[in-house]
């Protein structure tokens, strides 16, 4: 595993997608490419698609090696098929509802780092309810089915994520 070039690490809000890109970042001195960052621009606004979706894109398709974590639906051919390894951290939704709630305590009164200004962490009982329903889950499932990636581990538990870690790197 040492010898991989772009990983690509999917799963719902809060799974911990950007934790682990940046402890496999310091294991494999990988760059990472925060998708999300491309998504969002100042106070949570959306930026444009179209713009934000090359952007992510060009950097996928012309940079020799990365870890791209973040939301999935942006490039989504690209983030699966261009990737060395795919860990798509597939917790159960509670669990995943948890971390939302746990990401929020932690980050409620700032920014996380890969984010733009003005975007401070928010808990809408909204988003909770999607992804207590499973809603991004679907997505992610669809989006593996359409654009088949070579090298797949899915991830279902941290225990599971620790020994995966432990066993690889």
């Amino acid at each position: 595993m040492k010898n991989l070039k772009r990983i690509s690490i999917i799963g719902p809000n809060g799974a911990g997608k950007t934790t682990l890109a940046r402890v496999l970042s310091g294991k494999l001195n990988l760059p990472i490419i925060h998708v999300d960052s491309y998504i969002w621009g100042k106070n949570w606004t959306l930026n444009d698609r179209n713009k934000a979706e090359n952007k992510i894109k060009i950097l996928l398709t012309n940079e020799e090696r990365w870890i791209a974590d973040g939301y999935i639906n942006y490039a989504p051919k690209e983030m699966l098929e261009l990737s060395d390894l795919v860990i798509y951290l597939n917790y159960t939704n509670i669990r995943s509802v948890f971390y939302n709630i746990k990401r929020w305590i932690k980050h409620r009164k700032n920014k996380r780092e890969e984010l733009p200004e003005g975007c401070e962490e928010q808990l809408k009982i909204k988003s909770l309810y999607q992804v207590f329903q499973g809603g991004v889950v679907h997505l992610i499932e669809d989006t593996i089915k359409k654009y088949p990636p070579h090298n797949l581990v899915r991830i279902k538990s941290p225990n599971k994520l620790k020994k995966y870690l432990q066993e690889n790197f």
